[in-house]
């Protein structure tokens, strides 16, 4: 998208507009001003906790919003003894301010509270796990020319896949092009930000998690609610930051949509992921990651949460009970409160990390974790949750696990795997021999049941020598 100049203007004062000119820089919007727009970070130098802006503009007939916009530089006159003062040298377009913004939305002026009544987007891979030939009912009430999916899933949203297509010709050729696109609606409508949080993020993890690589929502289009309907969607968000030509339509995927009941899996992942947000991320593909010190304390913490989400606590702990009912026998001077400290001390060690971790990866099926783990599901979780602990909470341990680089790089890859196959279990894909016959021939977890970087019955003996 080329620059664009023209008139901007904020909610709270919309008479004042200052003239400007809107580039993108590869990363975000940058506007630069000739004039000032009002705002509470004026004097914050880009420094201060201060809540983002939304800023409306009019360029050459057409009307934008930058969305999530900061302002980081702003420029005034000084005053010079060796020039007469004069007020026109004070005079509002003699000031200049440098907002960047995070996104843009091209085709009207609407807050972020604006509602809308359906949504088309497309998403980096989405093409590879579901080619745009995959068999599907017609569907012509809609944009989409094939409709391949339709899951309807909480909160009245309902999520339908399938093929967009144009057509070009000249006297030499004619070109048919398809891609693979998502459409959502909601008869009760929905914000910008309800539908990046419930619907855009969820269907980009799966992507993502499904095809092994960071996947992007790209090329959103929005129909506003309450209007006559109009198939060629008015408002773009965002326009021309990813071309769908960069997109690669081929590689790697774990499963496609026709080995699964694929509408009952969406449904089920959207709501999954609603409830998961911190094992979901830690699951997908990242171009960036930390320390990997801090990714194994990420994904054990993450597996530890997913445990306690999806299989829930204990309902018995019999030797807690067994110490609460000892503890006032031979325990003369603890108070009640002090001996409930200790019950609860006992049950936070009686169903330890360890056990969490193994019930994780027991969910996949015994057979499974035979194959994927080879035979050695408790050592993993021994290594795991010991070198985690030693991490978070900073003691000091007599095997030093915890320093050796192939027990962390082992602990990261396999934990993170197993998050990602649990989620997708939870969702729908089947467990035990069938996840099996899935997983042999994707060739990233192949790679993690033949790695031999992390022997984890040797550095669960080093932990625990017999």
């Amino acid at each position: 998208m080329e620059a664009i100049s023209g008139v901007w203007w904020v909610d709270g004062n919309p008479d004042k507009r200052v003239a400007g000119t809107l580039a993108y820089t590869g990363e975000l919007w940058q506007l630069n001003l000739v004039g000032r727009l009002p705002a509470d970070n004026t004097q914050s130098d880009g420094l201060s906790l201060v809540p983002p802006a939304t800023i409306y503009g009019a360029c050459l007939g057409r009307r934008y919003t930058l969305r999530h916009a900061y302002l980081r530089r702003s420029k005034g006159p000084s005053r010079r003894f060796d020039v007469p003062l004069d007020d026109r040298d004070r005079a509002d377009d003699q000031y200049s301010q440098l907002w960047e913004g995070y996104s843009l939305i091209l085709g009207d002026v609407l807050p972020e509270s604006a509602s809308y009544g359906a949504a088309m987007f497309e998403i980096s891979g989405l093409n590879k796990w579901w080619p745009n030939t995959y068999p599907g009912p017609e569907d012509d009430r809609n944009s989409l020319s094939e409709v391949h999916a339709i899951a309807e899933c909480e909160d009245g949203w309902v999520v339908k896949i399938g093929v967009s297509g144009m057509e070009s010709s000249d006297a030499y050729s004619h070109t048919i092009s398809k891609w693979t696109t998502v459409l959502v609606e909601r008869d009760s409508g929905f914000t910008l930000p309800v539908l990046e949080d419930e619907l855009m993020m969820p269907l980009r993890t799966l992507i993502s998690i499904v095809t092994h690589e960071r996947a992007e929502c790209f090329n959103l289009k929005l129909q506003p609610i309450g209007e006559t309907y109009d198939p060629t969607f008015p408002i773009e968000v965002d326009p021309g930051m990813r071309k769908r030509e960069d997109v690669r339509p081929y590689g790697q995927v774990i499963f496609t949509p026709d080995q699964v009941d694929v509408q009952s899996l969406i449904s089920s992942w959207i709501s999954l992921v609603r409830r998961n947000i911190v094992p979901v991320y830690a699951a997908e593909p990242s171009d960036s990651r930390g320390p990997l010190q801090e990714q194994v304390v990420e994904c054990v913490n993450a597996a530890e949460t997913l445990h306690r989400s999806l299989h829930g606590e204990p309902e018995d702990f019999p030797f807690a009970e067994k110490v609460w009912a000892a503890l006032p026998k031979g325990a003369e001077g603890l108070s009640r409160k002090d001996r409930e400290r200790v019950r609860s001390a006992v049950k936070f060690t009686e169903y330890s990390l360890k056990n969490r971790l193994e019930e994780l990866a027991g969910a996949l099926g015994s057979d499974f974790c035979d194959w994927y783990l080879q035979g050695d599901v408790e050592k993993w979780a021994i290594v795991s949750s010991t070198v985690r602990n030693a991490l978070s909470h900073g003691y000091r341990t007599t095997h030093g696990v915890e320093y050796d680089f192939e027990a962390l790089v082992g602990i990261v890859q396999i934990t993170r795997s197993i998050i990602a196959l649990r989620l997708l279990v939870a969702a729908g894909l089947p467990a035990g021999t069938a996840l099996i016959d899935m997983i042999k021939k994707d060739r990233p977890y192949l790679a993690l049941v033949r790695q031999s970087v992390a022997d984890w019955n040797s550095l669960a003996s080093k932990i625990h020598p017999a």
